[in-house]
């Protein structure tokens, strides 16, 4: 006896832009959801797949019209997206079956969860199902599919099965069929570059589809000299990667490139094993700068993308779409967000299920990036919401920490130690080189990339100890000697919060940075309990440096960029700047976090925007380009320059 449950899909058709919560976001691809809520009126209606506790088979059908879809060609990608609150497995992964008339294929899901009823599901997607699309039939001139989801009797036990929601008018509650007719459709993460040296860039892609890819570079647009897949070769000779795995990145590093160049390049790619290649539009990048040559940065901090998509804030998301048009027009040779840019951790207060869930948290960001990111190369600093915290660790692979890292890894093309960059050399046995901290030099100026999460392994807010808040002492070893062996005129450092802070949630600038400024505790940063005295040497026994601050005065820093605070604060301490840096994106938070931080100096402006820095051999120029959506040319409201 088989227990059934049957939803009649009528067509939708979206074209996915921006994106769903939780769910990566594909280029170009058609959208099959309910057409009328089907769900009760005390919450979504729920369906099981699995097998019963009296071992009896429980199975759902799916069907789907079409429309514009025709059997005479075949899509390049199909896949369903269930959402799920309930999957119980007693060995992982659950393996099911989707069926269709004549076929039928293997879905093994990964990972179990729970998640609280009034928490956002799990959107479980699955492999590519196009080959079922072949037994769509045609009913009153209307393309439509039917799929029997059920359980692998072989697999499968009594108990085991995942629960599918389908409810109200949100889109996260609701089973979809996603079609990409085109294999340039099949792109989760276009071009995303990572890297760049003086003679080098490496391009990151993700698609859902196995490929054949290399890339065309040169020093002139659609009139490239070399390519390079699995090796680099001089055109017209390719030797393409092959049958590359589906939704691993693609990471293609071109090479031999000359210092202080602009150079051109694009994409060739085509389904894996025949046909003509596709070809990317022409893109452009430049080598790191020689000293004395001027250029200019672009930063961000705090996109918090997740909870925009969710709670579908329009205006955030109009915001960060313009402040990222903003940023390409002026031409930045690289782009830094200071964190909190995928929310791996705590997105609708609760955390990712899985790697798979991180890396698609990651994949809705590249659909915002990637469409400058393509030609201005991007680095990323972590933030608290990236979930990679020390005190996540338990010594197995399966905690958010270590998913998503290697989440992170896949999607963003961070540095670890070459010999232009130099950073984090410790190999992790769950994810290798994390390229977490880096730092590298660009014309006159050093870049030092700081990570306070994962040596913090107790979390301040529930020991309520924000000496707890720390770099560690390798990574402050490094730092120190990272500062004091560079010659470069300017030392830039970037880190998403301050090891501190006014708040346990590590919050605030200056104020907290040492205690003369307004009475406060320093904690690591400037070495100082609450009466300010000096305890630095008994909280921390055999760092010889010094705090934070006061190794950044002595190692002549220029500018600590930090952001957790969603706001623009430019204040300055002993000859650094802390430049606290806005939202691109800001419909919520406003000024909360400004005062919540406690700031009561320097010059104060509210989100959203980007920073951007000018940098030369004689001075720093600093300004707050304010994101106007309204149609007004974007300007700096507030602009500041540094001399030596």
């Amino acid at each position: 006896m088989y227990r059934v449950g049957t939803l009649f899909f009528k067509s939708a058709i979206a074209a996915l832009v921006f994106g769903l919560a939780t769910t990566a976001c594909l280029p170009d691809v058609r959208t099959f959801v309910p057409s009328a809520a089907i769900g009760l009126q005390d919450g979504p209606m729920v369906s099981r797949v699995g097998i019963g506790d009296e071992g009896e088979p429980l199975e759902t059908t799916l069907t789907f019209e079409l429309p514009g879809l025709s059997n005479d060609r075949r899509p390049a990608f199909a896949r369903l997206v269930v959402p799920s609150r309930d999957l119980r497995v007693a060995e992982e992964p659950l393996h099911i079956v989707i069926r269709s008339k004549n076929r039928s294929l293997d879905w093994a899901i990964p990972d179990s969860w729970t998640i609280p009823q009034k928490k956002r599901p799990v959107q479980v997607p699955s492999g590519d199902i196009r080959a079922l699309l072949a037994d769509a039939e045609e009913l009153d001139e209307r393309l439509v599919l039917t799929v029997t989801l059920e359980p692998s009797l072989d697999t499968t036990r009594p108990g085991d099965y995942v629960e599918i929601l389908d409810g109200g008018d949100d889109p996260n509650q609701r089973p979809r069929l996603e079609i990409c007719e085109n294999v340039e459709d099949t792109f989760v993460g276009t071009e995303l570059l990572g890297r760049p040296t003086k003679d080098s860039v490496t391009v990151n892609l993700i698609s859902l589809i196995p490929l054949d890819v290399y890339v065309e570079y040169g020093t002139r647009a659609r009139a490239y000299t070399w390519a390079v897949g699995k090796t680099r070769t001089m055109l017209p000779d390719v030797d393409p990667l092959l049958d590359r795995t589906p939704v691993e990145p693609i990471e293609l590093k071109l090479a031999g490139l000359a210092a202080d160049s602009e150079y051109h390049y694009r994409v060739r790619y085509r389904d894996a094993g025949g046909g003509p290649y596709l070809s990317g539009k022409d893109r452009t990048f430049r080598t790191a700068r020689k000293p004395g040559a001027r250029f200019c940065f672009a930063i961000v901090a705090d996109e918090h993308l997740q909870n925009k998509l969710l709670h579908r804030h329009e205006e955030g998301l109009a915001d960060y779409r313009q402040t990222l048009e903003n940023v390409a027009a002026a031409h930045p040779d690289f782009m830094i967000s200071l964190g909190d840019f995928a929310h791996p951790e705590l997105y609708d207060g609760r955390d990712a299920v899985g790697q798979f869930e991180a890396h698609q948290r990651y994949l809705d960001q590249r659909s915002y990036i990637d469409r400058i990111c393509h030609s201005i190369p991007f680095y990323l600093v972590l933030g608290n919401h990236e979930g990679e915290q020390g005190w996540r660790l338990d010594g197995t692979p399966d905690n958010l920490a270590i998913e998503a890292t290697l989440a992170r890894k896949k999607a963003v093309p961070n540095p670890s130690p070459d010999g232009f960059y130099s950073g984090n050399e410790k190999d992790d046995a769950f994810c290798g080189k994390r390229e977490n901290y880096y730092a590298w030099t660009w014309g006159d100026a050093l870049f030092v990339v700081l990570d306070p999460y994962w040596n913090t392994i107790r979390n301040p807010r529930r020991s309520n100890d924000r000496w707890d808040w720390t770099y560690g002492k390798e990574q402050y070893d490094w730092l120190q000697k990272t500062l004091h062996t560079s010659d470069a005129k300017w030392k830039f450092v970037f880190s998403h919060q301050l090891t501190g802070g006014t708040t346990t949630y590590g919050r605030g600038g200056i104020e907290c940075a040492k205690h003369k400024v307004k009475g406060l505790p320093s904690f690591e940063w400037g070495g100082e309990d609450a009466t300010g005295q000096y305890v630095f040497p008994e909280k921390r026994p055999g760092w010889t440096h010094g705090p934070i601050h006061d190794m950044f005065v002595r190692e002549g820093v220029t500018a600590l960029f930090h952001g957790h605070d969603h706001c623009f604060v430019h204040q300055e301490l002993d000859g650094v700047v802390y430049q606290e840096c806005p939202m691109p994106g800001d419909e919520q938070y406003r000024d909360r976090f400004y005062e919540r931080g406690k700031y009561e100096l320097g010059h104060h402006e509210s989100s959203p925007g980007f920073v951007l820095v000018e940098v030369d051999a004689e001075a720093v120029n600093v300004e707050y380009v304010k994101t106007n959506t309204e149609g007004a040319k974007a300007k700096a409201v507030y602009s500041y320059t540094v001399t030596k």
